[in-house]
């Protein structure tokens, strides 16, 4: 009976030391200025417009975390004029890495956006859609050098934005 146990003692011993090294030299090394790098170019695609981001880093294991980054959004009129920015101070976001074996993004984030907050915020992207919620935005600054609405209106918007309970499904 002794042996049975120290056997397996030994096993989960050495299966525990495994797991926390690798996790532990994993975080330690991992390339987060590659990372930052394809973020750039990945989101830059997506949005149309030019991101630039000044820190990125792990957060957990499935978190991120941005300091100072920015999107541009070039002139609609073609012109050499700036179009709309977007300033993010500084951002969290934590996936879920269950919900990606099955290819559903499930993320939580904070941000500090253009001088306001974003809190509780939730997104879930799948096949069938998209559906976002925040709990709070709360004094997010829009103006000239504000946020990109200015690319998408055509016209300054000046004032802050704020809300509670925001809301939004697409394609469910």
């Amino acid at each position: 009976m002794m042996s049975i146990l120290k056997h397996l003692m030994k096993f989960v011993g050495y299966s525990l030391a495994f797991t926390l090294l690798t996790l532990f030299f994993t975080v330690l090394t991992f390339p987060e200025e590659r990372l930052r790098d394809y973020v750039e170019i990945v989101a830059g695609h997506a949005t149309g417009g030019r991101v630039s981001i000044a820190e990125l880093s792990l957060s957990g294991i499935g978190g991120v975390e941005l300091v100072d980054a920015a999107l541009k959004m070039p002139s609609t009129d073609g012109s050499d004029k700036p179009g709309g920015m977007l300033q993010i101070q500084h951002a969290e976001a934590s996936a879920s890495l269950f919900g990606l074996m099955d290819e559903v993004v499930d993320a939580t984030f904070e941000a500090t956006i253009q001088g306001g907050s974003v809190t509780g915020g939730h997104v879930v992207q799948s096949a069938e859609g998209l559906e976002l919620s925040i709990d709070e935005l709360s004094d997010i600054r829009l103006g000239t050098a504000g946020l990109i609405l200015k690319s998408m209106v055509g016209a300054d918007l000046r004032g802050t934005l704020g809300g509670k309970d925001l809301k939004v499904s697409y394609g469910t």
